[in-house]
This record gives structure tokens, sequence and C-alpha cells, in this order.
């Protein structure tokens, strides 16, 4: 059995599909003009630490010495050949880099015809990362629906800020996290918990969390904090399921300073599998890769529980089809959805969806010729993963 080519369109009812990111980032114009190894930098996930140096445990990516910067991905090859074709000159980084910068100067028309061109037509977007562009600029600069999920540990950051003391900070964090959860643009919360403290959540200690609050106040993007970042994930659990809207939670890989070992979605199965949490919905981002059979298996045992496939799609490249292949042998196909995870550049919004209509395809056509599908069937399992399934989860219908 054998698969389309990478470069090989997707089936054409497929390419009619409108695509939904169901996890993707704010961004604006860069303030420095792109160059070829900037954006080599810049799509690397190890690039993240060096716009989070409050996390950072190791020299600032800027700082490090060139030989061990990370080298060229396939990922990397793919867009500069498939982004020289869009932009209409030969595949040689400095031609195509020269090429987009002068498309680019009209930033949003830029971005608006990459969109445009991979078919995306809504955008949830986490407004916690880089946390610094409204959702409403970056829908202005896209010219399509954003819709707002807030991190519930930016909202600790700011609010320890200014609450001098545990009691206060509780009540003010619930108080901004529910008011969010009010807005109908904002249709749902994000954990990281998983780069802090890990996600074996412990159960609900207010005396302890309380004792961790003076030393957070100093660092509230540092690693530990257990107590606290536990107590304050299960408040987000608990408003999530008042206002019947879901919780993302980051698992599986991520940048450079995630708590690796702890970041499994099988830490999360306990606390969802039963009461008072068997009833919030919780969409498990990225697959949980490369746990990701464990997610699919959690999605299928769990009707809680759902699965996307961003920052796979694009940085698992070409093997983010065998990804959804074997996500979808266990896990509902009406509880995958597509995203990128996307941030910063506008070519990965586009390329992420590039990716993901080709790995559907790729799976359509395996499973059309292993007798498991119809065309039909294929076409809606298609339309389920790219749009559907995160136009209900998410109810954007507004």
């Amino acid at each position: 059995m054998s698969d389309p080519p990478l470069h090989a369109p997707a089936p054409a009812d497929l390419a009619t599909i409108p695509i939904v990111d169901a996890h993707c980032h704010a961004m604006r114009p860069l303030s420095e003009r792109l160059t070829a190894p900037g954006l080599e930098r810049r799509i690397s996930l190890s690039f993240m630490e060096q716009n989070q140096p409050d996390r950072g445990r190791r020299p600032l990516v800027h700082s490090w010495p060139s030989q061990t910067m990370p080298r060229p991905t396939l990922m990397l090859t793919y867009l500069y050949r498939h982004l020289a074709e869009f932009l209409g000159v030969p595949p040689e980084p400095d031609r195509v880099i020269a090429a987009r910068e002068e498309r680019a100067q009209d930033y949003p028309a830029y971005v608006q015809s990459l969109m445009h061109d991979a078919g995306i037509a809504q955008l949830v977007v986490d407004s916690g990362y880089p946390g610094d562009v409204p959702c409403s600029e970056f829908a202005a600069t896209t010219r399509l629906p954003v819709w707002e999920i807030v991190r519930i540990e930016r909202v600790m950051a700011l609010v320890a800020a200014a609450a001098p003391d545990f009691d206060s900070f509780v009540e003010t964090v619930r108080a901004r996290l529910d008011e969010d959860l009010h807005d109908p643009r904002c249709v749902g919360l994000k954990s990281v918990i998983a780069y802090l403290s890990g996600l074996a959540i412990g159960s609900e200690d207010p005396t302890a969390a309380a004792a961790e609050y003076a030393a957070f106040r100093q660092q509230p993007f540092g690693r530990g904090f257990k107590a606290l970042r536990d107590y304050c994930f299960h408040l987000g659990m608990k408003l999530c399921m008042l206002h019947d809207k879901p919780l993302q939670v980051h698992c599986g890989f991520g940048d450079d300073d995630i708590c690796f070992s702890l970041s499994a979605p099988r830490h999360l199965y306990d606390l969802l599998a039963f009461p008072p949490y068997s009833d919030c919905l919780l969409v498990l981002v990225h697959g949980g890769h490369p746990w990701a059979r464990e997610a699919a298996i959690m999605a299928n045992l769990l009707p809680n529980v759902y699965l996307d496939i961003s920052q796979t799609c694009p940085f698992v490249s070409y093997g983010v089809a065998d990804l959804l292949w074997e996500v979808l042998q266990i896990a509902p196909s009406g509880k995958v959805m597509y995203g990128s995870d996307a941030f910063h550049l506008p070519e990965l919004y586009w390329l992420g969806a590039k990716l993901g209509r080709y790995a559907v395809g790729t799976v359509v056509n395996r499973l059309a010729s292993a007798g498991f599908a119809t065309p039909a069937d294929g076409q809606q399992l298609a339309r389920s993963i790219l749009h559907d399934n995160a136009v209900d989860l998410y109810a954007l219908h507004g």
C-alpha cells in the first residue's frame, strides 16, 4: 500500500473542506527583518526558551555556539520548497526569504493570502503565548474568526503581581477566569502545568498551596510550586465544568524546558475517569506525542476526553500521517481535531494546514484501500477532523 507523494494535492473533495485550526497562537509582524538563519531558529522548538528566560535552565538560544544550533530538518526543507512555489521563486533559502520579505511589506495582505491558500477558516487561539497580541488584533490581521483560549498560568502570574496574600490571589484568579469564560469569544481554558510541575496532579491542598505563595510571587513562571499549581488546575477544571467549556492541557513534547517525564497523558487518567471531574471536557493538546496511543485510548475510554494533533503538524512533518493513522486505530473519529500550534510566523499556520490536509488525505486513502471506509466515509472523516469536531466541541457558531 503506497501513500501519495507529499507534494501531491489533497483529493479534490478534501481540498474544499474549510479548516479550523483548533490550537494556535496570535502573532504580529516581527520587529526585525527576517533572515534565513532567523527563520530556521524561529521554527525550532528550542527557540521558545529565548522568549521565556524566566523559565529557562540553559543559556539563551542567541548565545549558543553556531554548531549547536538546531540543524535543518525535513520540515524546514519542505517549507522552503513549497514556500518558493507559493512565492514564485527558486527554492533557495536566500531567494525565498527575500521574496517573502517583499510580500510581507503589506503584512495583513500576505497573511491573508497564506490563510486563503491553505483553506483556513477559523482560529482557536491560546492567548497566553506570546501574551501581548490581543485576539482582536490577530482577527483584524487575518480577517478570520478568532476564538480565545485563556491560559490559566498567565492569569496566575498577572494576579500574583498585585495580590498580597494567598486568599486574595485565589479569589482574584477565580473571578478573572470566570469573567473570561462568560465572554462568548472565549471558548475554554488552557493549562501548561506540564512545563512547570507535571501532569501528576495532586489533591487540593490549600494549606500547602498557601505556603508556596510568597515564593511563587517571585518567580511565577518558574518550575515547582506544585501544590499551588495543582490547586489552580483544580480551580480551572471546576470553572470549565460550570461553564460547559473545555480545558486544553499541554501534554507530550514541547519546548525544551518541558517536564518531559511527567508530561504523558496517562498521568491524568484517574483524575478524569472519576468524579468530580469525569464530566470535565478536556483536550489532550498535541495528541500527547510521543504517547499518542495513550491519548487515543483515553479518548476512547473516557467520554469527556478529546485530542488534537497540533504541533505534530507541522513539527513531525510527513510523520503526522503515521501518527494520525495510529490515533484513529482506537480514538473515536469524532474526538480528534486538527491544530497547528503555530506561532510568530504566518508560514507555520499555512504549513501546518497543508500538512494536516495531506495527513488526513493519506489516512483516508489507506482506509479506503484496506476496505475500512467508503468514499463517503472518508469525506466525513476528513471533514470531522479538519472542521466539524472543533466547531462542535468549542461551539464555534457565532
